[in-house]
C-alpha cells in the first residue's frame, strides 16, 4: 500500500520514483504520494493542535469541580450513611451536612427508620471557632421524639464518623456513617 515515495531536489522539487521511472514534481504541488497509513503532515499538525485545545478546555473546565472535592474533603459536607441506635434497636440512617458551613458552624439533617417509619430530623452546631475544619462536633438534634446533643467525630479526611447522642439524660446512644451516594427512601 505504499504509493510513490518522494526525495527531496535541491531545486525545491521533489524526485519521485515508482517502479520503472522518476519525475520531477514542481514544489507548487501540495500533496505527495505518501503510505496510506501516515496522515499528511499538515492535518497531523493540525490533529494534534486540536487535540492539545480540547485537552486544556476540559482541564479548565473541571477546576470547579475539582475545587469543589477538595473543599469537600475538607469539611464535613455531604451525605453519610450509617446507624443510630433508636428504641433499643440499630437502624439504618442518613445523615446530611450542608449544603454549606456558616461561620465555622454546620447544619443538617438525618432520616432513619425505626418500626417501619421514616423518621426525620434536623441537625445544627450551636457554636465553632469558626474555621469549619474541626474534627470533633457538638450538635443539636431535634425530630418528632423531642431533640437533644449529639458529638460527633470525624475521620481527618471527614469520609466517616462516629458519634453519641442523647436526650439530655445521663446515657449516650451511638451514631455513626460514612459517605455515601445512595438515598434512603
Amino acid at each position: 500500500m505504499l504509493g510513490k515515495i518522494g526525495l527531496v531536489h535541491r531545486m525545491g522539487g521533489v524526485k519521485t520514483s515508482s517502479g520503472s521511472g522518476s519525475e520531477l514534481i514542481s514544489p507548487e504541488m501540495e500533496t505527495i504520494n505518501r503510505p496510506s497509513f501516515l496522515p499528511p503532515p499538515r492535518k497531523h499538525k493540525l490533529k494534534a493542535i486540536r487535540s492539545l485545545r480540547m485537552v486544556a478546555i476540559l482541564a479548565a473546565s473541571s477546576i470547579p469541580y475539582i475545587a469543589t472535592a477538595t473543599q469537600s474533603n475538607r469539611l464535613p459536607l455531604g451525605r453519610y450513611c450509617g446507624e443510630l441506635l433508636s428504641n433499643g434497636i440499630m437502624a439504618e440512617a442518613q445523615t446530611t451536612f450542608g449544603p454549606s458551613v456558616t461561620d465555622g458552624k454546620i447544619s443538617g439533617s438525618y432520616v432513619f427508620f425505626e418500626e417501619g417509619q421514616t423518621v426525620t430530623g434536623l441537625l445544627a452546631e450551636p457554636s465553632d471557632d469558626g474555621d469549619g475544619s474541626d474534627l470533633t462536633r457538638n450538635l443539636v438534634w431535634q425530630d418528632r421524639y423531642g431533640h437533644g446533643n449529639l458529638v460527633i467525630t470525624f475521620t481527618s479526611d471527614f469520609s466517616e464518623f462516629q458519634g453519641y447522642w442523647s436526650d439530655g439524660g445521663k446515657a449516650s446512644f451511638p451514631w455513626n456513617g460514612m459517605r455515601c451516594e445512595p438515598t434512603i427512601s
